[in-house]
């Protein structure tokens, strides 16, 4: 019945079957799967961050109509949803069993959840106030609930499961997290274009607009991700398949309450999480800050003394798309400085410097604005900002390699991996963040208009945060036992394997045998289709089987030229066997 079952399942099926043939991570992967589609999958959030309770709901959907308070608990009341959408879609993810993996399946799954909620996000129903409020209330939940919270906990999922090369899952960490910043970065630095090319004549104009608008996104996040599904592989998947235990014990089939007794025993688990939780609410009461800090908070004189302003509001703007394109700079040379250190030092104590750094800009920017009160001296903002960034890009780069490398721990203590659980959590922690951050500063700032409350929520709560995250992160030496958990792992799997008096194989070896017997079946497939094919059109099978390899041959001579079809991050490796430390990171 269940071998029976396999073969029903959609994503057993060749259609569905990784790109992905090595099993080293590979460049294809590292930027289709891990760049391209999560950039894709994460781009409408990020527009949704700067336009949607900014710009569309109050302009748009809402316009002259009174709906603050709607506005205000909307995100907050929705935590609680949001919360148990992740548990649960991790749960999902956790006990998914295929041969595409836990978390790929879910992807297309997501991508097609993720165009629809898109979409009808910015669809403005002919309804009265009332009506437009439960609209309202069910697409952004239908998003941030539901089709969100499945992407990105199985995007997160994903990482973990992709490879045990702690080397390799930097890469792709850093391919994740500089994937996070472009999203952003694209929707904060196309504000000021979108809202110039905001039609003004009519408001259904600007209705279409904004669904055209959601149209491109959501068109965009679906090919991304679909990109991502076909260019990624589970490798840490692949190798429990075949473990004995997977198939008597069920582990993955679990309880929630074992699964959360099994990783709350381990204080790192809390300290990462913790951290990134904080790190994330600070990052989104600076943005929600943001444009307000922009125009009121600096002494923007400086642009109409030059005369690339003509106004106080012209002047703003300038400041909001200087800070926006200085900012995205030194996250990406933060990629630059922090992997050659890999040499030297471990991802915990790189990330350690990266939280020093961004304190010292806050501090940059902080004390002039206590000197000289509101507004603030651009320049220091501007300089205190880079710091800020470059410290905050370390933990964009590191943050999910870190989580994994705390599922490996825990598999090691536990002799069980609760990776979806942990991923559903971070990426609760994500999305939460975001109205939890906007309460906060709607509290501190009084909605935006108390001025010292937005310089507070710009400069001084992430630098606080910052401080606090180095001292957690002094506590958190999971890097410490990476070789050990890596060792006890294949060591559980060899017991496990001998116990069942089954053989034991090298993952990469078994990879290889693997992907031999799945390009066997796809050439008795091709062949019997050419059979066919030739009885049906009275061709002869021989000599359409010699053209078909003559143009196989021309094809294998043409690869044996200097072109790399698929070029692996690192030398071919096993990767149980190049787990050493961070400190061979290239």
């Amino acid at each position: 019945m269940e071998n029976s079952k396999e073969k029903k399942s959609f994503f057993e099926s060749p259609i569905c079957r990784s790109q992905i043939k090595s099993a080293n991570v590979t460049v294809f992967e590292t930027i289709l799967g891990f760049m391209v589609g999560p950039i894709g999958g994460m781009i409408a959030s990020a527009v949704f961050a700067f336009y949607l309770f900014g710009e569309f709901y109050p302009k748009v959907m809402f316009k002259g109509e009174s709906v603050t308070l709607f506005l205000t608990l909307l995100p907050l009341l929705s935590v609680a949803t949001i919360l148990a959408g992740n548990i649960f879609l991790g749960q999902v993810i956790q006990r998914t069993k295929t041969k595409a993996g836990k978390a790929r399946p879910w992807i297309p799954v997501s991508a097609v959840l993720i165009t629809v909620a898109t979409v009808l996000m910015f669809l403005v129903p002919n309804f009265g106030v009332t009506g437009k409020c439960i609209y309202a209330a069910l697409t952004y939940n239908l998003y941030y609930a539901i089709a969100y919270p499945l992407y990105y906990t199985a995007n997160s999922t994903l990482l973990s499961q992709s490879t045990r090369n702690i080397k390799h899952r930097n890469i792709l960490s850093g391919a994740a997290g500089l994937a996070s910043t472009a999203a952003v970065g694209a929707a904060g630095m196309f504000l000021p274009i979108v809202q110039f090319l905001v039609p003004t004549e009519t408001d259904d104009q600007i209705k279409t607009f904004w669904f055209v608008l959601a149209i491109i996104v959501a068109v965009f996040s679906l090919i991304a991700t679909m990109l991502q599904f076909f260019f990624s592989r589970e490798r840490v998947t692949e190798e429990e398949l075949v473990s004995p235990s997977s198939q008597e014990e069920k582990k993955d089939d679990l309880p929630l309450g074992k699964q959360f007794k099994a990783v709350s025993k381990d204080r790192y688990w809390w300290i990462i999480l913790i951290f990134f939780l904080i790190f994330e609410m600070s990052g989104q009461l600076l943005n929600n800050a943001y444009k307000i800090f922009s125009t009121n908070g600096i002494d923007n004189s400086i642009w109409q003394t030059i005369g690339l302003a003509s106004s106080q509001e012209d002047a703003g703007s300038l400041t909001m798309s200087a800070l926006n394109i200085i900012g995205a700079v030194p996250m990406a040379l933060a990629g630059v400085i922090a992997y050659p250190l890999l040499r030297k030092f471990n991802k915990t104590k790189i990330t350690i410097g990266g939280m020093a750094l961004a304190f010292l800009g806050g501090v940059i920017q902080g004390i002039p604005a206590i000197v000289s009160g509101v507004p603030v001296n651009p320049i220091f903002v501007i300089i205190g900002y880079l710091f800020k960034q470059l410290g905050r890009g370390v933990v964009c780069l590191f943050i999910m390699s870190m989580i994994s490398d705390v599922n490996d721990h825990d598999e090691a203590m536990n002799g069980f991996r609760c990776a979806a659980l942990t991923m559903s959590i971070y990426s609760a922690f994500r999305i939460i963040a975001q109205p939890l951050g906007q309460g906060l500063y709607m509290a501190i700032s009084d909605a935006g208009a108390s001025d010292a409350g937005v310089v507070f929520s710009f400069i001084w709560f992430d630098t606080i945060v910052y401080a606090i995250a180095v001292i957690m992160l002094l506590f958190f030496k999971v890097d410490d036992h990476i070789k050990e958990d890596q060792e006890t792992i294949i060591e559980r799997q060899k017991a496990e394997c001998a116990a069942a008096g089954i053989e034991w194989i090298e993952p990469a070896e078994r990879m290889r045998l693997e992907q031999e017997q799945f390009d066997k079946e796809a050439e008795e497939a091709r062949i019997l289709e050419l059979k066919a094919k030739c009885e049906a059109k009275g061709l002869n099978f021989e000599e359409e089987e010699a053209k078909y390899q003559a143009k196989l041959a021309a094809k294998e001579a043409k690869k044996k030229k200097p072109v790399k079809e698929e070029t692996s991050v690192e030398p071919e490796e096993a990767p149980a066997e190049t787990e050493e430390t961070d400190e061979d990171q290239e």
